[in-house]
């Protein structure tokens, strides 16, 4: 991701090697125009099943038979949930 500066203001800075956030005027760290690359770690969405992820429809409806009813166990490259968000971007 890149961002052009286009004013003057204030940034707030967390340093990696003291965890200590620091409010400093951009101009001091930037210049106006100057291209800059920001990383950062998107925000933790916790675990999401099967439905919820994948938009699936959930268990068979009530007076159905042997509806929902598969092999009971997961085949290779079929999807389920798991965790969400923190991922790198870039």
């Amino acid at each position: 991701m890149r961002f052009t500066i286009v004013s003057a203001g204030l940034l707030a800075l967390t340093l990696l090697t003291s965890q200590a956030a620091l409010a400093r005027p951009v101009d001091s760290l930037f210049s106006v125009g100057q291209k800059v690359d920001v990383h950062g770690v998107s925000i933790g969405k916790g675990y999401a099943g099967t439905i919820k992820r994948h938009n699936f429809g959930g268990t068979h409806s009530a007076g159905s038979t042997r509806n929902g009813q598969d092999s009971g166990k997961v085949s290779p490259g079929q999807t389920g949930g798991t965790q969400g968000g923190t991922a790198k971007g870039k």
